[in-house]
């Protein structure tokens, strides 16, 4: 699977990642710094984990729209898609 990239939040850190099996083994050393980018492959069990501590968050990728995050409407305001029951 390709690489997703992640923006960081937290304390300086490396890792290398074990990735592959046999002779497509390999090892990726990954610095993390606070609020930087980082690509990251997501299936990856550490990968994984840091998502769940809320220390990577997914970056937009081209094409993509996350669930639940406002758009803007034609007249420029920004709607969550939700109907309002206001009138």
């Amino acid at each position: 699977m390709a690489d997703q990239q992640y923006t960081y939040s937290g304390p300086a850190s490396g890792v290398s990642l074990c990735e592959g099996k046999g002779k497509e083994r390999r090892t990726r050393s990954v610095h993390l710094f606070d609020g930087q980018m980082v690509e990251m492959p997501p299936d990856h069990p550490y990968t994984k984990r840091l998502v769940a501590q809320g220390r990577l968050a997914a970056l937009k990728t081209k094409g993509s729209k996350p669930t639940g995050t406002p758009t803007a409407t034609a007249s420029g305001t920004a709607s969550s898609g939700k109907k309002d029951s206001t009138p």
